[in-house]
């Protein structure tokens, strides 16, 4: 009967100071220390006290927040974090994060994530599962190109922020989000939004300023709750008369904001792109070199455009092809 005490003893303290990360979450706040402790030791920052970047649970003990120091330069983010299970917030922002690790799903509880200004270039898909999230902060991370489609699972999300991406499209859905109220993607890359947005109901607040927009989905006029819509510096150029008197309801003066120049052979209001090299060129619109060695000054979708460029003076006329354009003096 000893021998049995004693090992039952033994596994009692096995139990309270270790678990194996692949073990189910504990429920109890030794557990969450541990964990946040060997969370931090993987980050690389061993010197950090637990207490110094959690905040607790006034009645349970359990840690509810979860702040990594800003510039703490921080690259990797252990599996263990899954292990939170009261987690609610977690900080990340203004670190050097390349990917979020897949166990970031089983964070049931979590209601804000916020990861600006990091290295991601994709996201997990198991990111759907965090069906208490109502945060999501994305924005800063430039090498970002994509959203999962998983991202329509997050059904209680009431902010989104993407500024300053590398998002050239959206996922359709993204139109799922049926208590998104704020919806940021300005400074990114996109030519299109999807039609589904239109579904988004609940959007006050819609920024899509400095995008490569040329035209916008025919739904956008559902959106009949928004309070504020930034559409400035796109190449909104030729909306239909419907989306043309939506914009100037929830967006007075946008029009005068649009990358646009009326082509003077044709009358035609057109979209302009910013190109450098002569007359008669081809541009890469990615940035990369081109056979005459020109590059372009913007990111364009496929289109026809009018195009400056700082070594002539009359507009030419191009054809966008995918990445590349050729243009000629008109």
């Amino acid at each position: 009967m000893r021998s049995f005490a004693v090992i039952t003893n033994i596994v009692a303290l096995l139990v309270i100071f270790h678990l194996p990360a692949h073990a189910q979450p504990c429920q109890n706040y030794r557990c969450d220390s541990l964990d946040v402790r060997s969370i931090l030791d993987s980050a690389g920052l061993i010197s950090r006290q637990v207490d110094s970047v959690t905040v607790r649970d006034s009645s349970t003990g359990r840690i509810v927040e979860l702040h990594f120091p800003e510039g703490g330069g921080v690259t990797s983010l252990s599996g263990d974090v899954g292990r939170l299970a009261a987690l609610r917030q977690l900080w990340l922002n203004m670190n050097a994060l390349s990917a979020l690790p897949p166990e970031i799903g089983n964070l049931a509880s979590l209601e804000g994530l916020y990861i600006d200004r990091n290295r991601l270039s994709y996201l997990p898909a198991e990111i759907g599962n965090l069906r208490s999230l109502k945060e999501l902060f994305l924005s800063g991370n430039y090498l970002l190109t994509a959203l999962p489609s998983s991202i329509g699972n997050l059904t209680a999300l009431q902010t989104i922020s993407l500024s300053s991406c590398a998002l050239s499209q959206l996922p359709s859905t993204i139109g799922a989000l049926s208590h998104l109220t704020l919806l940021a993607a300005g400074n990114c890359s996109l030519d299109s939004v999807p039609e589904s947005m239109g579904s988004l109901t609940a959007l006050r607040y819609l920024f899509l300023t400095r995008n490569d927009l040329t035209t916008l989905p025919g739904s956008f006029t559902h959106l009949v709750n928004l309070q504020v819509l930034d559409l400035s510096r796109n190449r909104l150029c030729d909306l239909p008369s419907a989306l043309h008197t939506w914009a100037d309801k929830y967006n007075p003066g946008w029009e005068s904001t649009q990358d646009c120049q009326t082509d003077a052979r044709t009358g035609r209001i057109m979209p302009v792109i910013r190109a450098s090299g002569g007359p008669r060129m081809t541009y890469d619109l990615r940035g990369r070199p081109a056979p005459f060695g020109a590059k372009s000054n913007a990111n364009a979708p496929a289109g026809v455009y009018l195009v400056k460029g700082p070594h002539h003076r009359d507009m030419v006329v191009g054809m966008v092809i995918g990445p590349v354009a050729w243009f000629e003096r008109n």
